[in-house]
This record gives structure tokens, sequence and C-alpha cells, in this order.
């Protein structure tokens, strides 16, 4: 039994890095508040305005919809906040700042669980500074990422609780936060696997195999979700996801995807980062147990399967899309943490061990912050954040100016402006206003033309133009 005094020592201890968490985070991301729909955001603002919430009851085909990835809770998302907030996207980038904090706690809470406090809350904050999660976090149709690595810390925690607690109820909540991680992304799918590793490893560990009936929800959750997949992406794309489309280079593209993790996505300079991390746990597992070191290994060892095989067919496209790389650079950061944590029996080198990852986290954090995210592709796109104002003041006159007019090379993609056209038309049911033009000669020669600087659509001259 603890004293008064020890439970509250237990209590601050771990409130205060959690405390610590929410309050960066929420600050570090508080200019996402200021921008606006970018990317595919106008899609799926036209789909759930117009189709609700049908994309859970549908099949992708039928909504218009690519039958690609089977991500419904990214819509429920975007279904929320168009409820409440419209097609003002405010609302959105608050949840969108609320979830990325969420998913800190929550990998604070399942890391506390093996390691320190404060070294779960100083992995956190430098994961969630990475490039590669500075990058997702910035852009509303990644939110499923972020979201799915929550739910599925979650079903850890309470599959861990029940471990150690019992109580059927966190095993069944815990499936059913597996089930919410893939209706996230299907990246998530494979949490399967590192259950079965983990329930084997205590299985060994009690010398008793009664605990794989523990897997018996998550079984059950596997068995709903594949058809349900099914019927929405069609059984011939049960698994092809993208990778049909895409010209695979095989092993030269899995090294070149494991390189670019490791520099996180062409940042060069933190990768003695990764060095340190490898070359700790293994010392850390050198002078552990050897069967119990081997038994973790294997748990460590269907993550990284889990989150590599899914993403082999994307693999070559991971040099632009840096979401693929999200769950990736987690897992392969984490692992080498676990076991310097985990495998170390000595208490002076373990108290060594975590003091120099967690001081190597901060610092990696401090120049993440300072060093490599402004200096990201989109970062550097944006000049300070330029693209934000310019994406607003575009697609805010798509959207709700009265006159028809041309707008020269607005940012964002075809698609992007596509949807914006149809959410003015089908949902706002306004006349036709401003279209985008991608070269002056193609713009209508009945029209003013209008292109962005310094804030505001300026109206360009056109009589000196020669169009062939």
């Amino acid at each position: 039994m603890f004293t008064a005094r020890e439970k509250i020592i237990r209590l601050l201890s771990t409130a205060i890095p959690g405390i610590i968490i929410i309050g960066f985070l929420g600050y570090y991301y508080s200019f996402l508040i200021d921008t606006w729909w970018m990317f595919d955001d106008s899609q799926h603002v036209k789909k759930v305005a117009l189709d609700g919430l049908r994309v859970f009851t549908t099949p992708a085909e039928e909504l218009g919809m690519i039958p690609a990835n089977f991500t419904p809770w990214l819509l429920l998302n975007y279904w929320i906040d168009f409820k409440i907030g419209g097609l003002d996207p405010t609302t959105a980038h608050i949840h969108q700042i609320i979830s990325v904090s969420v998913c800190g706690l929550a990998i604070y809470g399942a890391l506390s669980r093996w390691m320190p406090t404060w070294l779960a809350a100083s992995f956190c904050l430098f994961f969630l500074t990475t490039p590669a999660s500075y990058t997702v976090i910035q852009i509303l149709c990644t939110r499923h990422y972020v979201e799915g690595l929550l739910y599925s810390c979650l079903s850890v925690i309470l599959l861990k609780s029940f471990i150690e607690n019992g109580g059927y109820w966190r095993l069944i909540f815990s499936a059913t936060l597996y089930f919410v991680a893939c209706l996230n992304k299907e990246v998530y799918v494979p949490l399967f696997g590192f259950f079965t590793a983990y329930l084997a490893y205590i299985a060994v560990k009690r010398q008793s195999w009664s605990v794989f009936y523990y897997l018996a929800p998550f079984i059950i959750i596997v068995l709903i979700y594949i058809p349900y997949r099914g019927y929405a992406l069609g059984w011939d794309r049960l698994i092809s996801g993208y990778g049909s489309k895409i010209d695979h280079q095989g092993f030269t593209d899995v090294i070149d995807f494991f390189t670019r993790i490791i520099n996180f996505n062409h940042f060069k300079g933190l990768m003695y980062f990764y060095v340190i991390l490898i070359f700790a746990s293994l010392v850390t597992a050198f002078r552990a147990e050897k069967i119990r070191t081997l038994s973790i290994f294997m748990v460590g060892a269907s993550l990284v399967v889990g989150v590599l095989v899914p993403a082999y067919p994307v693999m070559p496209t991971a040099r632009v899309n840096y979401n693929y790389t999200f769950v990736a650079v987690f897992v392969l950061l984490l692992l080498p943490t676990l076991w310097a944590c985990i495998l170390c029996n000595s208490k002076n080198l373990r108290l060594f061990t975590n003091i120099l990852l967690a001081s190597t986290f901060s610092f990696s954090t401090y120049k993440n912050v300072t060093t490599y995210n402004p200096q990201s592709p989109l970062a550097k796109a944006n000049f300070h954040r330029d693209i934000f104002k310019r994406t607003k003041v575009e697609g805010e006159a798509i959207l709700y100016e009265e006159e028809s007019f041309s707008i020269l090379k607005p940012t964002g993609a075809k698609w992007h402006h596509a949807g914006l056209y149809d959410i003015r038309e089908k949902v706002l049911q306004s006349n036709p206003g401003p279209k985008a033009c991608y070269a002056l000669c193609d713009c209508p020669k009945e029209q003013v033309v209008f292109a962005y600087a310094d804030d505001a659509l300026t109206q360009i001259e056109t009589e000196t133009e020669t169009c062939q």
C-alpha cells in the first residue's frame, strides 16, 4: 500500500508529463486554426454534405468514390466538422489539434506501461514533431493516420490492463477500438499480428496457452472487417489499394523506403539518433536473459512485418507521400526504445540508457521544431504559410463570389477546385461563379482574369498576351 504522499507523487509524475504533451502539441500546431480547406478536403466535404454517412453503408463505386481505400471514419470526422462548422474550416482544424493532442496522450499512456513516464513523454513529443508527423498533421485529409494511431494505442492500453487486472469489458473495448482503428486506415489492421505475438509472449511467460482465448474478440473483428471491406470496395480490390497502379522496383524501393524512414524523409542529420538507439538496445539485449530477449524481439518483429508488408505496394511514392511512412517511422523508432527499456536488468545501465534516450529525444524534438520542419517541402512551399492564405482567398472566391471570372493558376490540385465547384453548385445551390484556368491562353476570352498577389485577387492585363 502507498502512503498519501506517495500516491500524490505518483499522480503528479503521471499527470505532469501528460499536461506538458497537451500544452506543447496544442500550442505547436495552433497555427492550423488559420488554415483553409486544402488537397482532398473539398471532395470530402462535398461527399458528406451531399451523402451524409452513406459511406458506412454504400459501396464506394455507387457513391462515386475511388474504390481504393476503405477509410469511413475519416469521412465521419468531416461529417462532424461540417455539421458543427459548415463550410468554415475552423471547426475542422480545432478538431485536428484536439485529435493530435489526444493521440499524444494515448501514445504516452501506452508507452508509460513499459517505460518511465518522462521517457514516454519525450518519445511522444519527438515522434509527433518529426517531419513525417508534421506533414501528416498539417493536412486534414490524413487525419485518419493520426486517429488510427490514437485508437490503436487505446486498444493496446486496454488489452494490457485486462491481462494485468482482468475485467472482460476491457477486452471487449480493446477489440472495439481496434475495429475503429481499422476503419480509420487499413495500415492498422496488422495490429492483430502484434496482439497475437504479445499474447504468445504472455503464454510463454505464464506457461499457459489459455491466454490465446483472449484473441477471440479480435478474431471476430477481423472476420467482420474483411467482408465489410469487400462489400465497400469490391472483392477484387480487397488488398490492392493504390499499389496496383504504381511501378514498383522491388528490392530497390524497399531499401529506399528504409532510407527515407531513417533519414526522416530527406531530413539529414538525425540518423545519428537511430544509430544511438540501435546501439543502446543491442547493449541491453546482450546483457538480458536470452529466452526473454528472444520472445520480446519476436513481438517486435511482428510489428515490423505488420507495418512493412501493407506498405510494400506504395513504397515507391514515399518520397512525396509522407503519410505512407507515418506508421513505419513510429514503429521503427519505438522498437529499439522499448527493447532498451524492457530488456535491461541492471539498474545503473537502465538509468543511463533512459537518460541517454530522453536527452536524445528532447534534443531531436528541438531540432525538429527549429530546423527540420521549417525546411520541409510543405513549409517551404508555404512561403511562411502564404499558401494557406492563398488557398483561402482563391477558395472563398470560387465558393462565394457572385460574378463570373477566371482565376489564373490557383494553388491546389484540379480535383480540389472541382470539389469547390460542386459545393457551390450542389450544396450552396448558387449560380456559376469564378473558375480556375491553368494557363492564360486557356482562360475564356470573354472573362476578366484575376491572379493572386499580396493576399488578394488582382485583375491582370491579358491584351498583350499572344495565343496560338
